[in-house]
């Protein structure tokens, strides 16, 4: 049923062209929300810190290399699968969390923030259509995020949120890492069998 109205809604021109200079302006939006952190970071660590920025622009590329019928590998829309998943979710909470301090610094960005990461885990539903995993590719997808999950708990690339329930994050961050993409490979092999 899901990957029927994934499929439908991915069918639907309007809606795809609707999403991807959508997403790209999340990119953007996100890469600016970024700044101050990127400019402490080491560059070669960057990918490390935008993370939603980084699956909104991979999900604008697969809608538009999709429009145009362009094979990509499903490694690729797997791991997007996961990320807009993973980090939607987590925005969510830690908005949520920390409710107090994001509206005192900035009510109407935060209350765009909360839907923009909805909306990120709902397109990672949209996904759930394009891609067929397997389980050498769940393996790797569940290694790939648990060490992202490493490089933002243990080195620090997370964002800059206050330490109160850091250590409650870091146990859903690494829940969800290997969860997901488990049910994920559950889901997309029953459903193309």
């Amino acid at each position: 049923m899901i990957s029927e109205l994934s499929k439908r809604i991915l069918e639907n021109k309007a809606i795809v062209l609707f999403l991807i200079p959508i997403n790209f302006l999340g990119f953007l939006f996100g890469i600016y929300y970024y700044m101050p952190q990127l400019g402490d970071t080491p560059q070669y660590m960057w990918l490390l810190v935008i993370d939603c920025p980084l699956y909104v622009l991979l999900f604008s590329i697969i809608l538009f290399l999709e429009l145009l019928k362009k094979p990509l590998p499903d490694i690729l829309k797997f791991i997007t699968s996961v990320g807009l998943f993973k980090y939607g979710l987590w925005t969510v909470i830690v908005i949520l969390l920390y409710f107090d301090f994001f509206f005192s610094i900035n009510p109407l960005a935060y209350s765009l923030l909360l839907p923009m990461h909805v909306g990120m885990i709902l397109e990672s539903i949209l996904l759930f259509s394009l891609f067929r995993s397997t389980t050498p590719s769940t393996l790797f997808v569940i290694l790939f995020f648990i060490l992202n999950d490493l490089s933002d708990y243990v080195i620090g690339t997370l964002p800059r949120i206050p330490e109160t329930w850091v250590q409650l994050l870091f146990l859903e961050s690494i829940i969800v890492s290997v969860i997901f993409p488990l049910t994920l490979n559950f889901y997309t092999r029953r459903v193309s069998a």
